[in-house]
């Protein structure tokens, strides 16, 4: 996928570090301008639509963010712009929403309610991108499922024979299996390739912005809803709306999704209104949710509504003869950097194909990445993988890996090439630290363990990381 960037835009380098304080914990690259016309420099320095969304403030020397939304828009039509307004500003910040801005937010900001918003902008940045875009690999079909095991052809196969149907499709799996990327794939093989593919994270929004997100919402509707929102269900037209983690919703979120797949239509909050919907649904789900249902924490009439066809994605340590097709995709997709990466060690190789990827693809993925991310020689060696896997330690359960894989603080120190464990674990945390600017989300994603995990560790060794310095 394309990178995601957030623009910040603000005059007072305070503001610039709590808003970037905020949102660390966000997955997008944080870039900050100290008034419009560094804004204007860093639009014209990036591609058309490189940025997701922007936060700017409307009072600011030199230009304006009225001034600057105007261009904003003319740079990315996509971008979600987020207007800040300080007292006395609320009548410039409508005029900002009939100029195009997303929403605004008020100063002093509560963070919960920024991080939900940005969240929300985020989904209808994603709705509103092409459905290809150059370089994004994920949109050329045929390329989301590497290998030629038996399993993976099967896959394949079956995404094509999906993708002219309109029938519900169900995609089951543990977390990582590529439950989205078989999604995209029948999307791609289908009558609606040329339409938005819309990804919605039910578990990442807050269930007040998952409503207003999904089914949209009149001016007035509730506090902060300073105009209509058309919501991601009518925004998608003919293409598909892919609902992610869905076994998370609540139970009145489930009431309403189930009327909307009865009845094909959506009524927005704050209307009794209801407007015809065109676009597919596909849902996936890593619970098991017959179990839900049994213990009333997911209605028996929706489950059988969204089991029309169901897809169970296999884990990785069920077909393990793809793992060095994959190892090496992820290899030329994240070495390109370093022209004199090369391959795999023997070592390395005999690691990865040692261990069960209990986060399957996905942590196979992470894992290549810290490879490549804080390794130094011409091949990946076993002592640039994630720890437990160089151990050789099982984690524990799906959901629980990272931590389970953890070594224990009072552990005798064993010896690999290079020094102790212990030895390394510090050095590595420090490089992905270093790596990351100081982002410990970003750090403990390199590394292949939680953050929580992270902090501790960081206590442990006593090590002092960089503060977060967002890039220009």
């Amino acid at each position: 996928m394309p990178e995601t960037r957030i623009l910040i835009v603000d005059d007072e380098p305070s503001m610039r570090s709590a808003l970037c304080r905020t949102l660390r914990t966000i997955p997008a690259e944080l870039v900050t301008a100290c008034d419009g016309i560094e804004a204007l420099d860093l639009l014209h320095e990036h591609p058309r639509d490189a940025f997701a969304v922007a936060i700017v403030d409307l009072r600011m020397p030199r230009m304006d963010g009225l001034a600057l939304l105007a261009e904003i828009r003319r740079f990315g039509p996509a971008t979600q712009i987020l207007m800040l307004t300080g007292a006395g500003t609320i009548e410039t910040a409508v005029q900002a929403m009939r100029m195009g801005a997303s929403d605004f937010i008020e100063k002093p900001f509560d963070p919960e309610a920024l991080r939900d918003q940005v969240l929300a902008a985020l989904q209808i940045w994603k709705a509103k991108r092409p459905a290809r875009q150059a370089g994004d690999e994920s949109a050329t079909p045929g390329c989301e499922f590497v290998g030629d095991s038996k399993t993976m052809q099967e896959m394949r196969h079956l995404a094509q024979r999906l993708g002219d149907s309109d029938a519900l499709v169900l995609i089951q799996g543990e977390s990582g299996t590529g439950k989205e990327q078989f999604a995209k794939s029948v999307h791609q093989h289908g009558k609606r390739a040329e339409e938005p593919f819309v990804p919605i994270d039910t578990s990442a929004l807050g269930a007040t912005v998952v409503e207003s997100e999904l089914f949209g919402h009149t001016k007035g509707a509730f506090t902060g809803a300073q105009s209509g929102r058309q919501g991601l269900l009518r925004a998608a037209g003919r293409g598909t709306v892919f609902l992610d983690e869905v076994g998370d919703l609540p139970l009145g979120m489930q009431t309403r999704l189930l009327r909307v797949l009865q009845e094909r239509t959506v009524r927005p909050v704050g209307t009794e209104r209801v407007y015809p919907i065109e676009a597919r649904l596909m849902a996936a789900t890593n619970r098991d949710l017959l179990e839900a249902v049994a213990r009333g924490e997911f209605r028996d009439d929706l489950y059988h509504r969204l089991n029309v066809v169901t897809v169970t994605m296999p884990p990785l340590r069920e077909h393990k003869e793809d793992l060095a097709p994959l190892a090496a995709h992820f290899l030329a997709k994240y070495g390109k950097k370093r022209a004199e990466l090369s391959g795999i060690s023997a070592e390395a190789s005999a690691a990865l194909h040692a261990h069960d990827w209990p986060g399957n693809v996905r942590e196979l993925e992470n894992a290549i990445l810290r490879a490549v991310v804080i390794g130094s020689s011409t091949l990946v060696e076993a002592g640039d993988l994630p720890l437990h896997i160089v151990a050789g330690v099982q984690p524990g359960p799906p959901g629980s890996a990272n931590e389970a894989a953890e070594i224990p603080d009072d552990a005798p120190a064993p010896q690999v090439a290079g020094g102790t464990l212990a030895a390394c674990e510090r050095e590595a945390i420090v490089t992905a630290l270093h790596t990351s600017n100081g982002n410990r989300t970003m750090a403990a994603e390199i590394l292949g363990i939680g953050v929580a995990t992270l902090y501790r560790k960081i206590r442990k060794y006593d090590i002092r990381p960089p503060e977060p310095t967002p890039s220009r």
